[in-house]
């Protein structure tokens, strides 16, 4: 289900629209998801992200530079159970562990040229460059880019 937001006025009112998964123990947020899964919530005049909220209002604050983190791996779980901070480094780190990555298993990019597949790389070498020259060209030609 994705769209805007519901607006809530208080934390408490939002954390009962979940239902429980028994056979992992997650909390399923039941609100509009976002394009990766993640529940979103309008709460103090923004958008923000559902387990973000549960993580601050059964745990604490976040602080900066910290990501909440899912121990269960499913983006719509607000159990503050499975959520434990980490920096995005440890988060990739965790995400490539579990093998959660498709591109990592890939031995050839859509073009068929073979990739050399390094950590947190997710795109082709060749076609990137590629790209970058057809751009280039038409910079040039439109007298925007310098020769």
């Amino acid at each position: 289900m994705s769209g805007t937001p519901r607006v809530f006025k208080d934390l408490d009112s939002w954390f009962s629209h979940y239902s429980v998964k028994a056979e992992t123990g997650c909390f399923n947020f039941s609100g509009c998801l976002d394009h990766k899964g993640y529940g979103k919530i309008g709460y103090g005049g923004r958008t923000r992200i559902a387990s973000r909220l549960a993580y601050e209002k059964a745990i604490g604050e976040i602080p900066a530079g910290m990501n909440v983190c899912h121990s269960c791996d499913n983006p719509r779980c607000i159990n503050p159970k499975h959520l434990f901070l980490g920096t995005q480094k440890q988060n990739l780190d965790d995400m490539f562990a579990k093998g959660r990555r498709t591109f990592t298993r890939r031995s050839h990019c859509n073009k068929g040229h073979v990739l050399k597949v390094a950590k947190h790389q997710n795109y082709c070498r060749i076609c990137r460059n590629e790209y970058r020259e057809k751009w280039r060209a038409k910079r040039r030609l439109a007298g925007l880019f310098p020769t």
